[in-house]
């Protein structure tokens, strides 16, 4: 593995990724987050612009006034800037509130060109778990805290040892 000092955001970041819109409802964000074991979604537009970020931890949130919405069931896979309807969250339920109610508005967001530790920077200093990766202001891909882990760590499966990367000659 080469050396981080010379890793993109693009080598690791996660892609495809799920996405949400403001008006999915909060039960279906809940069930696909569930579903495919992830922590946060980014929240898009029509056009696939990432506006806010949904998290666990703003589904749980104690305080979060949720609206009377219905919302709706769909969800999304975002690729290279490309919008695919995934179709509907299944057994999502009939609990009221929308994504508009709980998400982070605006977001964190590193070209997928820069430099790995910039945008490792940029997690420490705004305290998040996760970034957005966007090219031409469009999402392309997700860098979260466990890709970066990935990044750092290989894994030997026949002996299942870890070896951290730091530029070692190893």
């Amino acid at each position: 593995m080469k050396n981080l000092e010379n890793v993109q955001v693009s080598e690791i970041m996660t892609t495809p990724v799920l996405a949400v819109q403001e008006l999915t409802s909060l039960s279906a964000a809940g069930c696909l987050f569930a579903k495919h074991h992830i922590t946060g979604a980014p929240v898009i537009d029509a056009s696939g612009r990432p506006i806010g970020m949904l998290s666990t931890s703003d589904l749980v949130n104690p305080k979060l006034e949720r609206s009377q919405r219905a919302g709706t069931d769909l969800y999304f896979q975002v690729h290279k800037g490309n919008i695919e309807s995934m179709g509907v969250v299944a057994n999502a339920g009939t609990e009221r509130g929308v994504v508009a109610d709980a998400m982070t508005e605006g977001i964190l967001a590193v070209k997928a060109n820069a430099p790995l530790l910039n945008a490792v920077r940029m997690l420490l200093l705004g305290d998040v778990h996760r970034l957005v990766v966007v090219q031409h202001d469009k999402l392309v891909g997700l860098l979260t805290s466990i890709d970066i882990l990935r990044a750092l760590v290989e894994v030997d499966d026949e002996n299942i040892r870890l070896r951290l990367h730091f530029g070692d000659k190893s």
